[in-house]
């Protein structure tokens, strides 16, 4: 049983909260509390809780409540960059639709936290993330560190912006800019063959460009690169993703 939720000062506006639990949590310009009837909602807040990124969710509950964490085990980590790695784990019955993210649940010297990233790929037994590493990031830090093999708790694939009618062959457009790419490869590659497709990918230098080999492999993709700081003033795809 739930008996009170409030939202305490640091909300940083990311709309987890209102996405995982909008009858209780509404963000204008911060989050805010707009019900108190938690009845039948108790999962939703307590994942809202732990999803939050700067844990600014506060929930008192009384006995029998916990929230069911999925477990993971990291089977590859490969860096496209110093600043890029894709993580692929191994779990089970996962599932999710193209755009959607998940949580993973931290903790390091500071206590726990989460982060959310969007899911790049899937199968049944396995997902794979994309990841920028922040020089600063708590959850940077950690995953680059992550060692092969070691488990990770998540919470499972959330978000209602994601690619509807998949079937419909009309041409789809979509823009990119690093790590943003993640959810777009996942709803690229699940498009059917004969789907004109272009993409429009940007990054601050050729050393961040990634994923360019599998991109290659998707049938009836047009892929229009921009590079705002290259290396060689001559480079063709010089210029943002806004030109």
């Amino acid at each position: 049983m739930i008996q009170k939720v409030e939202v305490i000062h640091g909300c940083i506006s990311c709309r987890t909260c209102e996405t995982v639990c909008p009858s209780i949590f509404h963000v204008s310009p911060k989050s805010k509390v707009i019900s108190h009837e938690y009845d039948g909602k108790e999962s939703e807040i307590l994942q809202a809780e732990a999803m939050c990124p700067v844990n600014v969710i506060k929930v008192q509950k009384k006995w029998g409540i916990t929230l069911q964490f999925r477990h993971a085990e990291l089977l590859e980590k490969k860096f496209y960059s110093p600043t890029i790695v894709e993580l692929t784990f191994k779990t089970e019955n996962f599932h999710c639709k193209p755009w959607q993210y998940i949580s993973l649940q931290m903790q390091d010297r500071w206590g726990k936290f989460s982060r959310s990233y969007s899911v790049a790929d899937h199968t049944a037994h396995s997902f794979t993330l994309n990841i920028k590493l922040e020089k600063y990031g708590r959850g940077s830090t950690y995953l680059k560190n992550l060692k092969t093999w070691k488990k990770i708790s998540y919470l499972w694939a959330l978000w209602s912006f994601y690619l509807k009618n998949p079937e419909d062959t009309r041409r789809k457009v979509f823009i990119a800019t690093g790590t943003g790419l993640a959810p777009l490869y996942h709803m690229i590659s699940k498009l059917p063959k004969e789907t004109p497709k272009l993409l429009i990918f940007w990054n601050r230098f050729e050393d961040d460009i990634y994923y360019m080999d599998k991109l290659s492999l998707i049938e009836n993709l047009e892929i229009i690169l921009k590079v705002s700081r290259p290396h060689s003033e001559h480079l063709e795809s010089k210029g943002r993703v806004t030109d």
